[in-house]
Formats: C-alpha cells, sequence, structure tokens
C-alpha cells in the first residue's frame, strides 16, 4: 500500500495517534506546517504527502522522515516549533539560507539526531537548552547528537549546559556573537573539532579546560 494510502488510511479510521499510524500523519502536518512559514520552497512539494511525493530534500524510510536536507535553497522564514516533531529524523542540514528568528527549543526532541547543520543563516538569540524539569525541551537533549554546525549566525549565547552532550565530535561556532566568558565544555569529552573563532569572549587566553579534552584535534582561531 503507497504511503498516501497510508496516511488517508491513518485519517479515515482516526487510528491511535500513539501508534505509527498517528506518527506518520503527524510527521506529514508538520512537514506541511513548515512548508506554510517558509517562502521559496522547492516547486516540487505539492500535495500532502511529502514521503510518497518525493519532496526535493525529504528522505524517509517506511514513510517517516529521517533526512531534512535542504542547503543553499534560498529558503526564508521562521523555525517553527513543528520542526522538533520528527521522532526519527538523523540530519538536518539548513545551511546557506535565510533563516531568521531563534532556535526553537523543540529541536530538542529529535532523540535520534546525528547532523545538524544551520550554518549560514540569520539566527539570532542563545542557544535553547532544557529547563530540566521535562517541560522544556533544548539542545541539551540531543543525546546521540554527533555534528553541530551553528558557524555565521548572529547567536549570543553558549550554556554550559551542553556539557550532556558527551557523543559531539563537532561544535562549530564561528562567527556569531558569543561574548562574556567561555562556557566549560569539559563534558563534551568527545569533541575532536572546536570552532569558536570570530566571537567575542572575554577571556585573553585558551581556557584551561580545553587541554582536558582528550579527542581534541582540531581547535580554530582559540580566544585571544
Amino acid at each position: 500500500m503507497g504511503t498516501q494510502q497510508e496516511i488517508v488510511k491513518c485519517k479515515k479510521y482516526s487510528l491511535d495517534q500513539g501508534g505509527v499510524c498517528g506518527d506518520k500523519t503527524r510527521e506529514a502536518t508538520a512537514l506541511l506546517s513548515l512548508k506554510a512559514n517558509w517562502m521559496n520552497f522547492p516547486s516540487n512539494w505539492v500535495g500532502s504527502d511529502p514521503c510518497g511525493g518525493l519532496w526535493v530534500g525529504i528522505e524517509c524510510i517506511n514513510s517517516r522522515v529521517t533526512s531534512i536536507m535542504l542547503s543553499n535553497m534560498n529558503l526564508t522564514g521562521q523555525l517553527s516549533g513543528d520542526i522538533g516533531s520528527f521522532s526519527k529524523l538523523q540530519n538536518l542540514s539548513l545551511n546557506s539560507n535565510k533563516f531568521i528568528g531563534q532556535i526553537p527549543n523543540s529541536i530538542g526532541n529529535l532523540s535520534n539526531l546525528y547532523y545538524l547543520d544551520l550554518t549560514d543563516n540569520q539566527l539570532e538569540g542563545p542557544i535553547p537548552v532544557s529547563d530540566g524539569n521535562g517541560t522544556k525541551s533544548g539542545l541539551d537533549m540531543l543525546l546521540q547528537t554527533r555534528h553541530l554546525r551553528f558557524d555565521r549566525n548572529s547567536l549570543n549565547g553558549l550554556p554550559s549546559n551542553l556539557n550532556s552532550l558527551t557523543n559531539v565530535i563537532e561544535l562549530s561556532l564561528s562567527n556569531n556573537n558569543l561574548s562574556g566568558p567561555m562556557a566549560n565544555l569539559t563534558g563534551m569529552n568527545s569533541l575532536s573539532y572546536l570552532d569558536m573563532s570570530n566571537n567575542s569572549f572575554t577571556v585573553s587566553d585558551v581556557p584551561p579546560w580545553i587541554a582536558s579534552l582528550p579527542l581534541l584535534t582540531t581547535l580554530y582561531d582559540p580566544p585571544s
């Protein structure tokens, strides 16, 4: 049975929204909501079935969205909370577009995310983190993620909560508006690549905690 038929069947019989069928319908709805808030989306984004319709940049397995790869598409708009609706998503690449506003906390719901690239947009505000009591998610909950890339935006906050991300091997935050003391990221002990160049940290030397990262091999332009 095709994906479109599966989604129609889900809606027709109102199957349990906590089940697989509910997940497929919810993800399709989330992508349609994102489309409604963006401009310059691909011309083949038509219909109500992103997986079965083979939307450009959307990859699916068993009608579940696993990759959203939309680099350099001239997309404009904001990243709404719907971006956190894809529990099977492994790759999210929205770099080299014109997204504005803040990174939504809901991105922390992407529990299977491996690769996140928001480089070269117009995003601002702090890096969102959870509130610690389960009512608000954040990037510190992306425990499976290995690559985090946020270069060339206008982000202005680097929280120490990121120490929970012990699987991240690449953290790139160059050319933002980060300032003040540099957050201690000792807990990110899998880091091999760290780039925080071209920000406005107040430290005058390389923070001593950097030397304690056992796998670090690449450090670009440490603050001075």
